[in-house]
């Protein structure tokens, strides 16, 4: 199981990466250009919401507007992507202590099966004798 979590952890991270870097280039792209760096800005969360349930209306120019929702998008994936990681990481360290835990466990139950088979063993035959 911890091995599927560190394999599924490295292919998050490298996945973050990747948007980490679209975002980057995207962030570049709008502040090369002011009027679109206004426009995508100027839309807080209510005018957003308002947008998705049709109450107001988008950017007039559809670049911006693409724009906008494709920076959203990114941070938003960002955001989902940053939360998993770091509960994959909380779980696998939990995982690993249990692991710890286990491990000790079955060492003391081992060695108590063992006193258990020798002392079956030299009652027994000290019984038989």
């Amino acid at each position: 199981f911890l091995a599927t979590v560190s394999l599924e952890l490295r292919e998050r991270q490298a996945l973050l990466e990747e948007l980490v870097t679209a975002y980057n280039g995207l962030a570049g792209e709008i502040a090369t250009r002011p009027q679109l760096a206004s426009a995508v800005t100027t839309g807080g969360l209510w005018a957003r919401l308002g947008q998705r349930v049709g109450l107001s209306r988008p950017p007039a120019d559809p670049e911006t507007y693409a724009l906008a929702q494709r920076a959203t998008e990114l941070a938003s994936s960002i955001a989902d992507l940053e939360y998993g990681i770091k509960t994959d990481e909380l779980m696998k360290r939990y995982f690993k202590i249990w692991l710890t835990v286990h491990i000790a466990t079955s060492v003391v139950f081992y060695g108590l099966l063992g006193l258990h088979i020798w002392a079956s063993l030299y009652f027994g035959f000290r019984w038989l004798a």
